[in-house]
């Protein structure tokens, strides 16, 4: 009969986004063939784990497929999380082996997050501009401080007044700091007097999207 512990591990929430996730840290779990007078050596398999979220972390592994524990001995097999999505997930890990209660099952869990994007300024006030004339380029900074890349669909304003006149976020915002920040430039050109309102929209896989940036200004 063989021993193991924990029976049960909940990973911590880990970032998704950019279509992958971030591992967290491996947890390995004991493998024990307890030493007294009726257990035997006990010959392993390869474990297997059911859901893709959950990895054999093979360098803090010491488990192998047909290794033989003698009774009193005992190995290691690490697990890591790493979320193929937004959300919960489970499964398990199953302990194969010929021991009489084989397989010994480990629960396992955890859930994706959604990384944030920063924005700075989160409004931009172009001020009055004379009707049909571009205004200067305002410049707005966006910053991944995740632990994963965010995948950027589109970046637009929501009124034809407003121009995207610069963008150097690509399609994906690397977290890898020195390159994890872009940035959006705006011009202003008003087709006739009075105040216009509008947004700077960023469609992407961070949480809260899409991120709205206000865009005001003024017609004279």
């Amino acid at each position: 009969m063989l021993t193991y512990k924990p029976h049960k591990i909940a990973f911590p929430a880990e970032p998704f986004a950019g279509g992958t996730g971030a591992p967290s840290a491996t947890v390995k779990v004991k493998v024990t063939n307890p030493k007294n007078k009726i257990d035997v050596p006990v010959v392993l398999n390869a474990p297997v784990i059911d859901d893709p979220d959950f990895v054999l972390g093979h360098s803090q592994t010491t488990c192998a497929d047909g290794q033989t524990l003698s009774p009193g001995q005992f190995c290691f097999m690490g697990v890591f999380f790493q979320p193929t999505g937004v959300g919960s997930h489970s499964g398990t890990l199953a302990i194969h082996n010929n021991a009489h209660n084989a397989p010994q099952v480990v629960a396992l869990s955890g859930s994706g997050t959604s990384p944030g994007l920063t924005m700075s300024p989160t409004q931009v006030a172009f001020g009055a501009v004379p009707v049909g004339t571009p205004s200067s380029e305002h410049t707005v900074k966006l910053v991944n401080k995740g632990r994963v890349p965010i995948a950027i669909n589109s970046i637009a304003p929501s009124d034809a007044a407003f121009t995207k006149s610069s963008d150097t976020c690509g399609s994906m915002l690397s977290n890898t700091p020195g390159s994890n920040s872009c940035t959006v430039g705006v011009t202003f050109t008003p087709g006739g007097f009075g105040a216009v309102k509008a947004s700077l929209v960023i469609d992407d896989d961070a949480a809260h999207h899409p991120q709205k940036i206000t865009l005001t200004g003024s017609g004279k």
